[in-house]
């Protein structure tokens, strides 16, 4: 609000000048995710999540990620890599990937593997993640 005007001297009165409304911010979320290596389970804020081979692209994904800052990968990458213990034939990796972006919709919709083309994928996270290996 802005006022303008004199006082009894006849000189004019300051500005007086209402501050605008702060934008709102928007609070990032932080999300434990615990990895239990004897299980193969992934659990977030305790609750479980996801299980075995899925479980493990998982953990691969936000293990690459806080340690080089990756977010994109692809589906070759996973197929090579001997630690996930996929099946050298048909190893149904497309539908591990499917169930995992499923189940982590319904129990963690703020992160995310999200299909960057043909063969690739990407790590999206709105929340700020807590990685706990046991």
């Amino acid at each position: 609000m802005i006022e303008h005007g004199d006082d009894a001297s006849g000189a004019a009165a300051p500005e007086r000048v209402e501050p605008a409304p702060a934008a709102p911010t928007r609070c990032r979320a932080t999300r434990r995710l615990t990895y239990y290596r004897n299980d193969d389970a992934i659990f977030v804020d305790d609750e479980y999540l996801i299980r075995n081979v899925p479980a493990r692209i998982l953990w691969k994904v936000l293990g690459e990620s806080r340690r080089t800052g990756r977010t994109e990968f692809s589906n070759r990458e996973m197929r090579v890599d001997t630690s996930l213990g996929l099946p050298p034939v048909k190893d149904n990796l497309e539908s591990r990937l499917i169930l995992l972006r499923h189940r982590l919709q319904e129990k963690c919709p703020d992160l995310q593997l999200v299909s960057t083309g043909r063969g690739r994928f990407a790590l999206r996270a709105d929340a700020t993640l807590e990685l706990i290996e046991r």
